[in-house]
């Protein structure tokens, strides 16, 4: 058998206040919760079930009263209304709001003859909360702003006087952080419808200025030395008024930092303090071993408000590379040019002369002798082609050439000369060669020996055979 059960929601008077629901459930049926509606609360709960052949029907009215709300009357006029709220999971179950109601300077909320409690006492900006439910919840709660005043009645005389009195307004200090300081007015002991100027001191806080809410800046206690603080506002003619003073931004901090690619700090920050509006300009430093690579877009320009960061980054400057020919190397790094920080300088050291070899770059570009005359004064380094990549150089063995000349006695060539190429300080070795006709008569001393710089000619001389007769 099934069972369809179909649940209606309606109000008092049978109106329809949400669709209608209805599901299939096993034989035995399911139970049945009324859900919550926003801004009911249900009354009642009414089911009947009918049956015909194999199917069984349930219908299910639940019936929902609408629940009153807070009606808030601002002082400007608004009129804002709160339902009260539903609880999660019960809808018969109301709670207070969560928000707070707002503060209007020179008013408090009250209902029902009673002043709302204020959030927090220090900070009445937090407004003040909602009072409890009440018992019958269809009904509305009215909460009014009534102006600060009190009232006191006196008999003189068989007259009734009544006396007016005006809560003391405050001095509200709103600081740059969202802190806010209340300082209440004080009562003049000797007449009740005065109040004293009060000797607090408006605290200095670096680069604002304290000003009262007509505009007016507040004076300094020393003009000489801000820091003492500023003197606070006379008060003005209606002392229930407060008195606004906001800290205006007159001054903020510039911030120069020096990071490489990384973000890594390569020199400290500078910092220094400059009067909005004002212009101002910044400079890259040279830094020993890097090169400046990224200049930012905001070197210079105007202080706002907001803190200025000018980031200048560098990169490390490449090295010259020098391979001996023992293998052994040196690193070093280039120099700074001392004008730009954007490139590198010129380095006035020179890289030693090794006899038999010749410095050279990776691209076989050949170092320049600091006096071709004097090589052993060595040569001058390179100018890097990108300043934050290596230049390496390596020592090329020299080349040397042996020429072998076969000559008569009168320096005839006799056959072509032969010429071996070979590193400098290589060893070589010529020998002589049978020529038609001649014999050797001058073995050469320098036959063999050592490849030098300088090119070698090995002479062998031969004369002619004689005739047999």
């Amino acid at each position: 058998m099934s069972h369809l059960i179909t649940q209606y929601y309606e109000d008092e008077n049978g109106n329809e206040i949400s669709p209608n629901t209805a599901r299939i459930d096993s034989e035995k049926g399911g139970i049945v919760y009324a859900p919550v509606l926003e801004g009911y609360m249900l009354v009642k709960t009414v089911s009947t079930s009918r049956s015909k052949f194999f199917n069984r029907e349930t219908i299910v009215t639940h019936t929902y009263t609408p629940v009153g709300c807070y009606i808030i009357k601002s002082p400007n006029g608004a009129i804002e209304e709160i339902i009260y709220p539903n609880g999660w999971d019960n809808p018969k179950k109301f709670v207070n709001p969560q928000n707070t109601i707002p503060y209007f300077e020179g008013y408090r909320p009250k209902t029902s003859g009673n002043f709302l409690e204020a959030v927090d006492l220090d900070n009445i900006d937090y407004g003040y909360l909602f009072p409890e439910l009440p018992d019958d919840l269809t009904q509305d709660i009215i909460i009014e702003y009534i102006q600060n005043k009190e009232f006191t009645t006196k008999l003189i005389d068989a007259t009734t006087v009544t006396y007016v009195y005006g809560l003391l307004g405050n001095y509200i200090v709103r600081k740059p952080d969202g802190n806010t300081d209340r300082i209440m007015y004080e009562n003049d002991s000797n007449n009740p419808s005065k109040v004293n100027n009060l000797l607090n001191k408006v605290p200095f806080i670096l680069g604002y200025r304290p000003e009262s809410s007509d505009g007016r800046a507040l004076l300094s206690i020393n003009p000489s030395d801000p820091s003492q603080g500023y003197l606070l506002p006379e008060i003005s003619s209606n002392p229930t008024q407060d008195i606004q003073i906001t800290y205006i931004q007159t001054h903020n901090e510039i911030i120069t930092n020096y990071v490489d690619n990384n973000g890594n700090e390569v020199a400290p920050s500078t910092r220094r303090i400059g009067e909005v509006g004002d212009t101002y300009t910044t400079m890259a430093p040279i830094l020993d071993g890097y090169v400046l690579t990224t200049i930012p877009s905001n070197i210079s320009g105007t202080l706002s408000k907001d803190e200025t960061q000018v980031t200048y980054i560098y990169s490390r400057l490449g090295s010259y590379v020098v391979t001996k020919p023992d293998g052994s190397m040196d690193d070093t790094i280039y120099p700074n040019d001392l004008s730009d920080p954007t490139q590198a300088g010129i380095s006035t050291n020179v890289i030693p002369y090794i006899s038999g070899y010749t410095p050279e770059q990776a691209d076989g570009v050949v170092l320049t002798l600091v006096d071709n005359e004097k090589p052993i004064l060595g040569y001058w380094f390179p100018t890097p082609s990108k300043v934050t990549e290596n230049t390496l150089i390596n020592y090329i063995k020299n080349k040397s050439v042996v020429t072998i000349n076969y000559l008569d006695q009168r320096g005839k060539i006799l056959v072509p000369s032969i010429r071996h190429i070979g590193d400098v300080g290589d060893n070589y070795i010529t020998a002589a060669v049978v020529i038609d006709n001649y014999f050797l008569i001058n073995y050469p001393d320098n036959a063999q020996g050592t490849l030098s710089e300088d090119e070698i000619e090995v002479n062998y001389v031969y004369d002619l055979l004689g005739d047999i007769l």
